[in-house]
């Protein structure tokens, strides 16, 4: 295997791997293009099973995220009902993309996911891939009704392009939502891009809650890179996709199949699943605030986050106090990150004092009464 391959390949976290020997999926970027031992792609090698559930309460009697758009800046999607932007960007070779759509997916059942492929698919891919895709996205993304970016790569090397390419999106007002990076990808004393960038709302994962142990689910877990970048956490997997196969837009293709896979083969767990059910939440809230900018819906998802040892995304109270906001709560959204309050008042209905003046009067002249009758009896 290559130098280059080493790289880019996504199931490579050789420092901590996690309980049950689960290997980690995030998509490592490079900053040169490195020449592959080969002119071909190196497709993965899908594994199929039973659908797996995002390990989040989800408030679908309330939402659903209908039709707002979700851009997945990936490897390619291939699933059923995705809007590729350019005919290359639907590739069922590399599945780190339809795995992350899948995850958005679960969360918002009725979100418009938008595969916008870096690179082609042939050749290693780079960080200017990511920033060509990225002015993709956001040049398109009125087209598409994109409201979301979803950025489940890290490059090890901070660019200036990069740096303009976010703050362009941001601009734009579209939400980035990207993944912290998983352990052992960059050097000790690197920093993760775009994840670190202030544009960006960065999610961190958590394990799988887990009745053995209660704090499973509230606490990082060792793969997720930490730094005070991080402002969101969410479960990190494993999770399932459905993978169509085929052309379907070609009706005399009859190899057309829909499957659920749940790996590559190793499992999809990592820090790129968390960010997109952080994403998928987004697009819960919007459909019920669709006049929300992405400053508020960023504010809002960590305001509402359940607080632990780390602030882990929550959709139902998301979604609920995005209904329930008023002028107040919208006025109170943030460009810059939001501070967490460390204490919550609760207040509480008081009765109101009772006035006792008349009873009391009542009572002084029934006394006086009595009093008045005995002492006329005496006489």
């Amino acid at each position: 295997m290559t130098r280059f391959q080493r790289l880019q390949r996504f199931h490579r976290s050789p420092r901590r791997p996690a309980v049950g020997r689960v290997l980690l999926s995030a998509l490592l970027l490079s900053t040169m293009p490195i020449p592959s031992s080969d002119s071909q792609p190196r497709c993965d090698h899908p594994a199929f099973g039973d659908a797996i559930p995002v390990d989040v309460q989800l408030p679908h009697d309330l939402s659903t995220g209908r039709e707002i758009g979700v851009a997945v800046v990936d490897t390619g999607v291939s699933a059923p009902g995705v809007v590729a932007d350019q005919p290359g960007d639907r590739d069922s070779c590399l599945l780190h993309g339809t795995a992350v759509a899948g995850t958005i997916r679960t969360v918002a059942p009725d979100s418009r996911i938008v595969s916008v492929r870096q690179g082609d698919g042939d050749r290693d891919t780079t960080v200017a891939d990511l920033v060509t895709a990225l002015d993709r996205a956001r040049v398109t993304a009125a087209d598409h009704g994109v409201r979301i970016v979803n950025i489940s790569v890290i490059a090890c090397d901070d660019t200036a392009e990069l740096r303009a390419s976010v703050a362009a999106a941001d601009e734009a007002g579209l939400l980035l939502i990207a993944a912290a990076g998983n352990a052992g990808q960059c050097r000790d004393g690197q920093v993760p891009y775009p994840a670190a960038l202030p544009d960006v709302l960065t999610v961190g994962g958590i394990d799988a809650r887990h009745s053995d142990d209660l704090n499973a689910g509230r606490r990082p877990a060792d793969y997720s890179v930490p730094g005070d970048w991080v402002e969101l956490y969410a479960p990190g997997g494993p999770v399932s996709a459905v993978l169509e196969t085929g052309d379907s837009r070609n009706p005399m293709d009859t190899d057309q199949q829909d499957r659920t896979i749940i790996g590559d083969p190793a499992p999809f767990s990592g820090t790129s699943f968390a960010a997109p059910v952080v994403a998928g939440t987004a697009a819960l809230i919007w459909q019920v605030r669709p006049e929300f900018s992405a400053a508020q819906v960023r504010s809002l998802l960590i305001a509402t986050a359940d607080q632990g040892a780390v602030p882990v995304v929550s959709p139902v109270s998301a979604v609920s106090a995005a209904m329930d906001a008023g002028a107040n709560v919208m006025d109170r959204a943030q460009t810059t990150r939001y501070e967490v309050p460390t204490e919550v008042t609760v207040s509480r209905a008081v009765s109101p004092p009772l006035d006792v003046r008349i009873p009391l009067l009542l009572a002084t002249t029934v006394v006086a009464a009595v009093l008045t009758t005995l002492i006329l009896r005496v006489r």
